[in-house]
């Protein structure tokens, strides 16, 4: 969890703490807790997904203002944030409302906070959706760019039949490491269930851009079978991280 999710935790400690002394309070205390929960979302969403961490207060950007600005959003910083949200998702509002519960004075007011809590916990999901399709966005640009590398190589000549070779390994060689680091970052941050449905889409995505672009580009029959050999191996080690989908076959 960041810092932040555990200021949150720390906070909604001493609101349970006060309430326990003081039970008369769990029915305001637990719309606090919806309330701030509410808002760390709606900041996380800001600051991450509308990139506003990257900018000053009047929305340009300038990075020697303010040393904890970032210059840009990266994969890994989605990633942490998804998990910080999940674990207010899966920890704090549960503990939360198991402790608050117990204390309501009505069973229309546990009624109530259990309706007000799902519908907070819908709204991190939807935010880990939102974060989960832009690291998909991340990779099928990147996907398109080495597409367009791929399809940008010269025609072999007839005395050179094997001239784009090195081209083309260099090529893949870009695709994996950068599948490989996907990879290690949304494994890291994201549960099994969660990271599968991102390789899952990512998979997909590549295998139909590269297997359009080896369709497109007319390589000489190795290189293309190498290229398409090489792609379909790294997605296939991308989708076997969650073991629940085959390796796409990527045709030539």
């Amino acid at each position: 969890p960041t810092k932040s999710s555990l200021w949150l935790v720390r906070l909604v400690n001493e609101f349970i703490a006060l309430v326990k002394q003081s039970p008369d309070l769990a029915p305001d205390v637990g719309r606090r807790i919806l309330e701030i929960t509410r808002a760390f979302n709606a900041r996380s969403c800001r600051l991450v997904l509308g990139a506003e961490v990257t900018k000053d207060c009047d929305g340009t950007f300038d990075g020697d203002k303010n040393k904890n600005k970032l210059k840009s959003i990266t994969a890994k910083h989605l990633a942490v944030t998804h998990r910080s949200l999940r674990f207010v998702q899966g920890v704090v509002l549960p503990g939360a409302a198991h402790s608050l519960l117990c204390l309501m004075p009505s069973q229309a007011r546990k009624e109530a906070l259990e309706t007000e809590t799902q519908r907070v916990k819908n709204d991190l999901d939807t935010h880990c959706f939102e974060i989960r399709q832009k690291l998909v966005a991340i990779m099928r640009e990147r996907g398109d760019v080495r597409a367009g590398e791929l399809k940008a190589i010269p025609d072999a000549r007839q005395d050179e039949p094997f001239s784009s070779e090195t081209l083309v390994t260099e090529i893949t060689n870009s695709i994996a490491k950068e599948l490989a680091t996907i990879a290690r970052v949304v494994g890291d941050g994201l549960t099994r269930k969660d990271a599968g449905a991102v390789f899952g889409e990512i998979a997909r995505a590549f295998d139909e851009t590269f297997a359009d672009a080896l369709k497109e580009k007319d390589l000489p029959e190795k290189n293309a079978n190498d290229a398409a050999r090489a792609i379909a191996l790294a997605l296939g080690e991308l989708t076997s991280l969650d073991g629940t989908e085959a390796a796409p076959k990527l045709s030539s």
